[in-house]
């Protein structure tokens, strides 16, 4: 990962000149307002005089130095975003004053020394009274404190804000400097190569909590290595350690991205390394982003700005490498890493994305094929935490390798067991197509399965289209060939076509039941969707008798004869039970297609 990272904090050191303090710095874009404490001097002591309120300017954020420290505890400047007023006052702002007298004894001269703890007591001596400030203030302004960042500013021949006074600066640059040393107790550093630079320099040891992929700080962290010895796990120098931070700002804002719950990274690997091709790509995503291009049809994700179209039209001279994470207190839990992805699999799977929404039964839906099936299928049942398998299975299909159907068709039936359970079969009957792009959770799994049979290399069959015109000049038996042709993966076998044509006709029953009595019993008779072969038949016996009740048999008599004759051919094959409980589910879907043209059967 940090190999990967090297090109782009070159082309990030090349773009943008920026002081060693401003690569220091947090840089927040949901900063708003900026609450400035002022203090004034009043002969030789400093005093609190007023809280005025700004707007934040990131140009000046090095005037406001601050750095996102620790969850709880000062950071390396007093700066601080404002969490709850008392809090932040007590332990960012104070806290940060608290030791700096022994924190900087052997850095700072005693007169910088002097100054600051002169500044930290005129703030603790107005504590109450800023607190209350600070309340009034953002009750007025309705604020989410979240968005507010608290500094200082002091008042006297010039007035100066914290990264404008040089102790201030001062400290901020040793104390960050520290955190790439310090830590558990230990310091880790050393002199050697810099892993970066490759020049001889002083070196950390815990620089890798830029991109915290692992801790230090329990025994065993690597094999044989104490935490003081870390430095030599992966040795950085300064200097490399803030273009690092850089870096990560530069990934944060222009190439991390949300995906249905987690995050990732898109880390693009130059083949060729040559500069020129290192700047055009990057330069092509960043202004994609900036740009905040919309684009629906052609996003496998839920992130609007997601660039996998963009990424696609590369050659294949840069590959990416899609990092999966999760934020977890101090460190960043790598979910899945999927390796040097080349644009030619993204617009392959764009291509197959496009052949499969304009096809057989899916033309009229305007459902656009994504990610978000996958996720539903594959976290039923289980912690809302638990992606693992999502994300397995997104890195494969990234990466080109084969995903198992029939782990995919499994997950697909227990969660049409779940749909069943929780709102019934007739959530999953349709009426008629969708009039808007509305979700439909069989269309949708059932696209899935196409998607991935066909990025497997299996034939899911040609470009056939259907439309409800189209269904309508054709006979019942017609109609059923022409669905069968247009999604043969899901239609080999008798036993498939069968258990689809018996779904459609029960999918005809349950309409009528629900018409004529306003419920329909005739749900408990098919085994919460899990079925087999005996089951259907079982099922084929008891829908026939109510039809010949409710008189509507003559209505049916064509589909009950296809099925039978599926039925008999269907004896001694091999059934996958998953296929065919799905597949009667799709049946049950697809029932309104099959309505009788005389419209005497039922008109809902």
């Amino acid at each position: 990962m940090i190999d990967a990272l090297i090109d782009i904090t070159r082309y990030v050191e090349r773009s943008t000149s920026v002081t060693d303090v401003a690569k220091m710095l947090t840089l927040h874009q949901s900063i708003d307002k900026v609450f400035i404490i002022q203090l004034t001097k009043n002969g030789s002591v400093w005093e609190f005089s007023d809280i005025i309120i700004d707007e934040y300017k990131r140009d000046s954020a090095e005037k406001y130095l601050y750095r996102k420290g620790p969850s709880s505890g000062a950071g390396t400047s007093p700066a601080a975003l404002i969490t709850e007023p008392k809090k932040t006052v007590k332990n960012k702002l104070l806290g940060w004053f608290k030791d700096i007298k022994k924190a900087m004894k052997d850095d700072l001269s005693l007169e910088e020394i002097d100054f600051i703890v002169a500044i930290g007591d005129a703030l603790s001596s107005a504590k109450d009274i800023i607190i209350s400030e600070l309340d009034s203030k953002l009750a007025e302004l309705g604020k989410r404190t979240a968005n507010t960042l608290l500094t200082i500013k002091l008042v006297d021949k010039n007035d100066l804000l914290l990264g404008e006074i040089p102790a201030f600066v001062k400290a901020f640059k040793i104390l960050t400097e520290r955190k790439y040393y310090r830590k558990y107790g230990s310091e880790a550093v050393g002199t050697t190569a810099c892993y970066l630079c490759l020049q001889n320099r002083r070196v950390y040891g815990f620089v890798t909590d830029v991109f915290p992929f692992y801790t230090l700080d329990k025994p065993g962290f690597a094999p044989n290595l104490h935490v003081k010895d870390a430095w030599k796990l992966f040795p950085v120098c300064f200097e490399c350690a803030l273009s690092l931070e850089r870096t990560k700002q530069y990934i944060d804002t222009h190439l991390a991205f949300k995906f249905y719950g987690t995050t990732y990274y898109v880390i693009p690997i130059f083949i060729r390394g040559d500069q020129s091709l290192v700047d055009t790509t990057l330069e092509t995503l960043e202004d994609h982003r900036t740009k905040s291009v919309k684009i629906t049809d052609l996003r496998f994700t839920d992130d609007e700005d997601e660039l996998w179209e963009v990424m696609s039209e590369q050659d294949d001279s840069v590959a990416f490498n899609f990092l999966f994470y999760r934020d977890e207190k101090s460190s960043m839990r790598i979910l899945k890493y999927a390796e040097d992805v080349l644009p030619s699999r993204l617009r392959q799977m764009f291509e197959v994305k496009g052949e499969v929404e304009h096809r057989g039964i899916f033309v009229g839906y305007s459902i656009p094929l994504d990610f978000s099936i996958l996720r539903t299928i594959t976290t039923i049942g289980r912690d809302s935490k638990d992606t693992e398998e999502f994300i397995t299975i997104t890195s494969m299909i990234l990466s080109g390798r084969p995903v198992d159907r029939r782990v995919i068709m499994r997950r697909i039936v227990t969660y049409m067991e779940r749909l069943r359970r929780d709102k019934g079969v007739s959530h999953i009957i349709r009426s008629s197509l969708p009039s808007s792009k509305g979700r439909d959770p069989v269309i949708q799994s059932m696209m899935l399965v196409e998607f991935i049979e066909a990025l497997n290399g299996q034939n899911i069959g040609g470009s056939v289209k259907m439309t409800m015109e189209s269904d309508q000049k054709q006979s019942r038996e017609e109609l059923a060939q022409a669905i069968f042709d247009a999604h043969p993966s899901f239609f080999k076998t008798s036993s498939q076509r069968a258990a689809f044509l018996l779904g459609v006709i029960v999918g005809r029953l349950i309409a009528h039941q629900h018409k004529d009595r306003g419920s329909a019993p005739f749900e408990k008779k098919l085994h919460n969707l899990r079925l087999d072969m005996k089951r259907l038949e079982r099922i084929m016996v008891q829908v026939e008798e109510k039809l010949m009740a409710y008189q509507l048999s003559i209505h049916y008599r064509d589909l009950l004869a296809m099925i039978s004759d599926e039925f008999i051919k269907a004896r001694g094959e091999s059934v996958d039970d998953d296929e065919v409980s799905f597949c009667f589910v799709l049946g049950l879907n697809q029932s309104f297609r099959f309505k009788s043209k005389k419209g005497d059967d039922t008109s809902e």
